[in-house]
């Protein structure tokens, strides 16, 4: 091809036609930039394409690791629940001395008389947050994701505060009535509970928790609404696209 129009240009240059050969020279250098215009559109949509193609791929990691938040997220309600649960308990053991009026000292079926030795909170979205959050490119969902980690920070920082709280009053116990303790899920022993809980420290510090996990269930529902929001957000980008 390239031979080809060597030839036409110089048959214009010996035969003296500059006209033609001037016009000819302006239509190759139009052909030329339409040449590279078209190359570079073609490179462009190549780009597009693989951008498109890697931001599915985040996006569809990004939906199967919200869902799973809010698989955790649902399951620390209930712990919180059975950690209220025992406080209620321990508090009703305080009121009436050392009597209750409940008819299982099985907490929520699990035998528990002692608040879980820590309550531990994770997100698998938290985990890849930042390069997530550069690699994405939906304004959109950036916004959501700023919102989810704030609401994460704060809930993970009232679990924190809990597990500090049954650090300081709950572990001791159970290691000094570790015997005790396992005894209990057998004979269901109030004997054995007023043993254990014979602290005032213990009892002092049950109306603390109960107002940390009334936060932590504010908090934890705070996240779960903006989870909520996140997949929604995610599958309507997948849809759309």
């Amino acid at each position: 091809m390239i031979k080809f129009f060597r030839t036409i240009r110089q048959n214009l240059i010996d035969t003296g036609a500059t006209g033609r050969y001037l016009k000819y020279s302006i239509g190759e250098i139009v052909l030329v930039v339409i040449g590279i215009l078209i190359a570079l559109q073609i490179n462009n949509w190549n780009e597009n394409r693989k951008i498109n193609i890697e931001q599915k791929l985040l996006v569809t990691q990004m939906l199967e690791d919200a869902k799973s938040d809010s698989i955790f997220f649902s399951g620390r309600l209930v712990g919180i629940a059975m950690v209220d649960t025992i406080l209620t308990y321990i508090d009703e053991l305080n009121q009436n001395n050392g009597e209750t009026t409940l008819n299982s000292l099985s907490i929520n079926g699990t035998g528990r008389v002692l608040p879980f030795s820590s309550m531990q909170f994770i997100s698998s979205i938290m985990n890849d947050y930042t390069e997530t959050f550069n690699k994405i490119n939906s304004p959109e969902i950036k916004k959501i994701l700023r919102s989810y980690n704030s609401k994460f920070i704060y809930a993970k920082g009232n679990f924190e505060n809990l597990n500090n709280i049954i650090a300081s009053n709950f572990e001791p116990l159970r290691f000094a009535y570790h015997k005790e303790l396992r005894e209990n899920r057998k004979t269901k022993s109030i004997e054995i509970l007023n043993k254990i809980y014979k602290y005032d420290r213990v009892f002092a510090c049950v109306d603390k928790m109960k107002l940390t996990l009334s936060v932590m269930t504010g908090r934890v529902h705070e996240i779960l609404e903006v989870n909520n929001q996140l997949i929604q957000s995610l599958q309507s980008y997948l849809e759309e696209h």
